[in-house]
């Protein structure tokens, strides 16, 4: 083989290897990850708590969010849902609604956006104020994400499970329903 033609080989399988390592890293990035904080909790059946769901460093360019986060319907209600400090803190206006407040069943069913700009994690994306119903615990899980940049395109996600244990001061098989 010819010297020059070595030295050619070289320097094109070394762009090549830089190229590719530049797209590894780029798709690395391009993927965020959900959790709840905190990530296990413990709450009273006397009133609710705020659990937050945080997007991590790899939510670039977020413009919004539909979610559903699933729970156990016997030990939990959710009494409501509002934007997380993220998007509070944004310089533009958000917006979040609660899709089926009004038919819960074992999961809720948010959209939240901001409008006319965008937000970049880490930090949380959605409050969600949850109360105790009876002793036990429930795993807080992501039953279904979408992301969206401001292209309207999707944001790679994957999610983390939380976990709520409830502990109610008076068992529920020692109250009485006065009517």
């Amino acid at each position: 083989m010819h010297p020059e033609s070595s030295s050619s080989l070289r320097r094109s399988v070394a762009v090549i290897l830089v190229l590719a390592v530049a797209l590894v890293s780029g798709l690395a990035q391009a993927q965020t990850n959900i959790t709840f904080v905190p990530q296990v909790s413990n709450l009273d059946c006397e009133g609710a708590r705020a659990i937050d769901v945080w997007v991590d460093a790899g939510a670039v360019d977020l413009r919004g969010l539909s979610l559903v986060l699933e729970f156990d319907p016997s030990l939990v209600v959710p009494v409501s849902v509002e934007e997380g400090q993220l998007l509070v803190d944004a310089p533009c206006a958000s917006f979040v609604r609660w899709n089926n407040a009004l038919d819960i069943g074992d999961s809720v069913f948010v959209d939240v956006a901001g409008l006319g700009c965008s937000v970049t994690g880490p930090g949380p994306v959605v409050r969600l104020y949850m109360a105790g119903l009876d002793d036990g615990t429930t795993p807080l899980v992501v039953r279904r994400v979408i992301l969206r940049d401001s292209a309207n395109q999707p944001i790679t996600t994957t999610s983390t499970p939380g976990e709520l244990t409830v502990r109610c001061p008076v068992p529920v098989s020692a109250r009485i329903d006065r009517q």
